[in-house]
């Protein structure tokens, strides 16, 4: 009996482990299964949330586009009142140095300081603004010193004294044409 007892103890722990071992692999099988299966779901619910917000920031854009279209309609005048005021596309500026000269006036000789940009056609033409400075100087110089100070006071006497630069410099260039000059100081002493 003892030799039997020795002899079913082997089987019976076999037995007991081949039995314990299904238990156990299919407690770990459950849980791989379950986390299998939860994060399927996680994916697939990232994925619809990730769905409707790329919707929302889609709706959001076109939104944003026709506000933008709308604004830029309405900023431009309807009617011919107000045109002045549209700001214009400015070309190519370049500034010249500041021109100190000497004006006639009814109380004795005035300073006449003054400061301009020229809007240029093209930007090559500063070039050649660069090699003529001199001359272009000096034809400014000679206009302003054949004014008085009750012309260059009056508006429309510096409107004409603008149109009178435009055309004395624009005849001393070849490769192309300033478009505007621009005052950007003008004050006498």
């Amino acid at each position: 009996m003892a030799s039997e007892a020795i002899e079913m103890k082997p089987q019976d722990a076999a037995a007991k482990a081949a039995s314990a071992a299904p238990k156990g692999g299919d407690k770990l099988g459950m849980l791989v299964f379950l986390i299998v299966v939860l994060n399927t779901v996680a994916a697939g619910g990232m994925g619809y949330l990730l769905m409707q917000l790329s919707g929302k920031v889609a709706a959001f854009e076109s939104k944003a586009k026709e506000l933008e279209a709308k604004m830029s309609e309405e900023k431009k005048p309807q009617s011919p009142l107000g045109k002045e005021f549209i700001p214009q596309d400015l070309g190519v500026m370049y500034p010249l140095e500041p021109f100190l000269v000497n004006i006639t006036s009814d109380r004795g000789p005035r300073f006449l300081q003054m400061k301009m940009e020229l809007e240029l056609e093209t930007p090559a033409l500063e070039d050649e603004i660069a090699l003529k400075r001199p001359a272009l100087r000096d034809a400014v110089i000679v206009l302003l010193t054949s004014r008085n100070y009750a012309e260059l006071r009056d508006p429309n006497g510096m409107k004409k004294l603008r149109v009178d630069i435009l055309r004395a410099m624009n005849n001393l260039l070849k490769s192309g044409q300033i478009k505007e000059v621009y005052f950007t100081q003008f004050h006498f002493n």
